[in-house]
């Protein structure tokens, strides 16, 4: 089975570098499940220093513009499709660290008959602390699906959808031909996540199956902040925090230590 990783990159990279030797690894260890390949998108002033370590990895890099950040992902997805043709598409940001389990489990999930999948449950690391917060979704779309037109007898109709992690989300072909592999075709910088999950809904009125992490042995994805991220550490709610010394036991169980540098 064919996999592709896709992610969009801008700045951060000693971070990025991590993430993507981390990554390349994890392929290594995947030969007996799937053959995963990784695409990287990235805007031109990350090139000069992230094109070699892309060639010497094996990765496909190409660069564009930042803005809009939803047009960065949609190349990469389309790069995959061209390039690659691959059975299956997984989503990960540029700080985000997924395990061998992880992949093991999703991609099985995908063999198994599902069109798409995500976690319900992501870790977050902050380099600066060294602290560990689990977030438990899973996230929840409301979507207006009738409303009367009369402004005197007012009546809206609202549809409430679970949806997973954006983080970790794989996309079998199946459901990417549906779509026309066109999943992030907006101009958007924020919510990317939110929007992407109505171009599915808008076009095949279908929800991605939610993976409960706590029922996947070993499971894991850690989202790094390092204070330069778009989403900040302090707006994100918690189930529960980990401390300093407990949370390198934690990496380390998870085989993830490569997030704590």
């Amino acid at each position: 089975m064919k996999v592709v990783l896709i992610t969009a990159v801008h700045g951060r990279h000693v971070i990025v570098e991590r993430m993507l030797r981390h990554h390349a690894k994890v392929a290594e260890q995947l030969k007996d499940c799937c053959e995963l390949s990784i695409v990287a998108a990235m805007s031109p002033e990350d090139a000069p220093t992230l094109f070699p370590v892309c060639s010497q990895l094996g990765i496909i890099s190409t660069a564009c513009t930042n803005h809009p950040v939803s047009r960065k992902w949609q190349l990469a997805l389309s790069l995959a499709k061209h390039l690659l043709e691959p059975d299956a598409v997984i989503i990960l940001g540029s700080d985000d660290f997924a395990n061998e389990s992880y992949f093991r489990q999703a991609v099985n999930r995908i063999k198994a008959g599902s069109q798409g999948c995500g976690p319900d449950s992501v870790w977050f690391y902050s380099q600066p602390s060294g602290t560990m917060g689990l977030w438990r979704g899973p996230m929840r779309l409301s979507t207006v699906v009738s409303a009367t037109k009369d402004p005197a007898n007012r009546a809206v109709t609202i549809q409430h959808s679970d949806l997973p992690a954006g983080a970790g989300r794989i996309l079998s072909r199946r459901l990417l031909d549906a779509i026309d592999w066109q999943l992030w075709n907006f101009d958007r910088d924020s919510a990317l996540d939110t929007y992407s999950s109505l171009a599915i809904l808008n076009r095949v009125h279908m929800k991605l199956d939610i993976l409960r992490v706590d029922s996947m042995p070993g499971a894991a994805i850690i989202d790094v902040k390092n204070g330069d991220n778009m989403h900040d550490w302090r707006d994100l709610p918690f189930s529960h925090v980990v401390e300093p010394e407990p949370a390198k036991e934690l990496l380390r169980q998870l085989d993830l230590e490569v997030c704590a540098g």
